[in-house]
């Protein structure tokens, strides 16, 4: 309950007129971390607010109250105000039951400052604690309310059963989606799969390797000399040794993944939410392997030039700093909305080919997005070694 004088202007009389207001906080039941959330308070002198407590116990002494006052635009530690405890009175506050002179006490962290009841007295059933300012400024209290992911909420007509948290979490559980929100775990899974498969490939063309290659250490070792000659072509042969490891996970990931979406038919597999798919058809993909190429020709520039390598954003003039800050946000963005792009415009393509008319059909339409998946994954990791070999120069 708050109950303050209305502030207008000095020449009004303002101790005719006086304003009740009820400000309702929900129950809720949720882990308490100990520190205060928010604040609410008045800035009108004379103003009371006080807060209702319902008692689980009858016959409590009360020996101390904890307040937290936030920092706001002005210190208020300076400043004394009452601290006033109300026994209950049909619904509001009613006499009062203790009284004393205090001052604010800011901290650290939201923690709550404990201020001493001088003498300690009994209470039950419901009181009311709060405040009396002595000024016109701004003196905001501090409120616990829960931030925890779950909430339970509770009415005073609700009967909670033993097992009811149990049930809720249960059910929040088996329908991710409840919300609104839906996890995308099969990007993961796929994304899984395509590395397990270049992990298999990778041992097999490594365990038994010999002078002379063949079998599956031949397939091998023609896919390094590819992506070998990718970051060769465009960072020279000063630099390109280094970052070959990098080029040619980007390559054989997205290589891979192209893959895995075009030939591997994932829409026989019915899921209860969602369906398995290329992982590059996942924007959240894209995006993530095109802010790790940032960072990487970052990192390049950096590791070479120091600090000096930001001299680049004022050169040939000043004047084109805005222009070259602005480019390197873009280079993810194209980056990431590029591959996306294609691989999504290849899946519905055959879609809704397959739709009208199945099987025969889609099948060119397949083999055009094997080569356009092929095609991205180079174009992707040629355009992340160029980035680099800029940032070395």
């Amino acid at each position: 309950m708050v109950q303050n004088i209305i502030g207008t202007s000095t020449t009004d009389r303002k101790e005719n007129d006086t304003l009740y207001h009820t400000q309702k906080f929900h129950h809720t039941f949720a882990y308490d971390d100990g520190t205060a959330e928010s604040a609410y308070g008045l800035n009108v002198d004379g103003a009371k607010l006080a807060y209702q407590f319902k008692l689980n116990r009858p016959d409590e002494k009360l020996r101390a109250v904890q307040m937290y006052f936030p920092q706001m635009l002005d210190a208020v530690s300076d400043i004394p105000f009452e601290l006033i405890i109300w026994n209950h009175n049909n619904s509001q506050p009613g006499d009062t039951l203790y009284t004393q002179t205090v001052y604010p006490v800011h901290t650290e962290n939201g923690e709550f400052h404990t201020y001493i009841i001088d003498n300690p007295f009994l209470v039950s059933g419901v009181i009311y604690i709060g405040c009396e300012q002595t000024t016109d400024d701004l003196l905001n209290i501090g409120l616990e309310k829960c931030v925890h992911e779950i909430i339970a909420r509770m009415d005073s007509d609700d009967i909670s059963k033993p097992n009811r948290f149990k049930v809720q979490l249960d059910f929040i559980k088996n329908n991710p989606n409840i919300a609104g929100f839906l996890v995308h775990g099969q990007v993961l899974i796929v994304i899984w799969f395509v590395v397990a498969i270049l992990l298999v490939f990778s041992i097999l063309g490594t365990s038994n390797a010999d002078r002379i290659p063949h079998g599956w250490q031949n397939f091998m070792e023609s896919a390094i000399d590819f992506v070998t000659d990718i970051a060769k072509n465009q960072l020279g042969e000063s630099f390109y040794r280094e970052w070959v490891p990098f080029i040619g996970t980007l390559f054989l990931f997205i290589f891979g993944s192209n893959w895995a979406g075009a030939i591997i038919p994932w829409k026989l597999i019915e899921l209860p939410e969602g369906e398995f798919a290329a992982p590059t058809n996942d924007i959240n993909t894209t995006v993530a392997l095109a802010l790790l190429t940032s960072f990487a020709y970052f990192y390049a520039g950096l590791s070479k030039k120091g600090l000096g390598y930001f001299k680049r954003y004022v050169q040939p003039i000043p004047l084109l700093l805005p222009i070259n800050i602005l480019e390197d946000f873009t280079k993810p963005l194209s980056l990431s909305f590029r591959l996306f792009g294609n691989v999504l415009a290849d899946e519905l393509t055959i879609t809704v080919l397959t739709g009208l008319v199945p099987l025969v059909i889609p099948l060119p339409i397949m083999l055009l997005g094997i080569f356009a998946g092929s095609v991205q994954a180079l174009i992707f990791s040629t355009l992340a070694a160029a980035y680099i070999a800029e940032a070395l120069e």
